[in-house]
């Protein structure tokens, strides 16, 4: 695959300045493409890939056969830099949260498209929200094209509508950087404990949905998860999050109460499932899932 060089050019100016949109200065080809190893991913027809986070050797494997030399991983948990490295492949950790792409995180997306080479891959945790806004706005950066042909890039990942902030900084004013002061790209970027723990929480509700829709018992599939270790494991971080935010000044109270509660129920389906009463277990998952839809709802979305 053949990638097109970097279109833009970065006048002098402070680094979250904006610039008037540049007009389309190339023909995109965005599409959903089903890859055994590299799941949700969507390709441009330029440099830029997204997709959900790699894991294991396989999925970094893959994605050093298309080519890609930079990972930006926008998730708030720590990206596997040594898998990467191992396969002459760059990480670029730029955390952002389904609010939308502050002016520090889109000027730092900016800056990987000015001083990379080769396809650039960015991803979150599932690769269908913050990883397609960030590669939308880094397709504009990269090929001039209009917003609303960016926004191909959220469409095909399937972002969902609600997250308003995500679809407004794809399209919002694109940054100005100074090559004097480019912003500084980390290969791991300071992480609030909390933000870590919560994105941590995401990976362990992750391996539950698999045992629950197992039927509570270890899928075929991944045969070391043991269905009640699972569901104590989320409920210890649950516990931890809980922790974590209570010893915040001026902690959300109601938030608060969102978390314990449903470290309540994660305890009485690890309870269920230690006693292998299935039943049980669905009522206690039933009330947690609940739960955390009505805490997003709240806070994240």
């Amino acid at each position: 695959m053949r990638f097109r060089p970097l279109m833009l050019l970065f006048p002098l100016a402070g680094a979250c300045q904006s610039v008037e949109e540049p007009p389309s200065a190339t023909h995109l080809d965005v599409q959903a493409v089903h890859h055994p190893r590299i799941h949700q991913l969507v390709t441009t027809g330029s440099r830029v890939l997204s997709g959900r986070a790699p894991e294991g050797e396989a999925s970094f494997a893959a994605l050093a056969e298309l080519g890609v030399r930079t990972i930006v991983c926008v998730d708030g948990a720590r990206p596997d830099v040594e898998a990467a490295a191992r396969l002459g492949i760059r990480t670029v950790h730029v955390p952002i949260g389904y609010d939308g792409i502050d002016a520090t995180a889109a000027a730092q997306i900016a800056a990987v498209m000015k001083e990379t080479e080769g396809p650039v891959y960015f991803h979150c945790h599932h690769g269908k929200h913050r990883g397609p806004a960030a590669a939308a706005l880094a397709l504009r950066v990269e090929t001039g094209c209009s917003a609303e042909e960016a926004l191909a890039v959220m469409r095909a990942a399937e972002t969902d509508p609600k997250y308003e902030g995500l679809w407004r900084d794809a399209t919002g004013p694109l940054p100005v950087l100074d090559p004097a002061a480019m912003p500084a790209l980390h290969a791991v970027a300071p992480i609030a404990d909390f933000v870590a723990a919560m994105a941590k929480m995401d990976r362990d509700w992750d391996r539950l949905i698999l045992v629950q829709k197992a039927a509570w018992q270890s899928p075929a599939t991944h045969p070391d998860l043991a269905p009640a270790n699972e569901a104590r494991i989320v409920a210890e971080s649950l516990e931890s999050a809980s922790a974590l935010l209570s010893a915040q000044q001026n902690a959300d109270p109601r938030f608060l109460r969102f978390l314990r509660s449903a470290q309540d129920d994660a305890r009485a389906l690890t309870a269920a499932l230690e006693r292998k009463d299935a039943t049980a277990a669905d009522a206690s998952y039933a009330r947690l899932k609940r739960g955390c839809v009505a805490c997003h709802d709240e806070y994240r979305n």
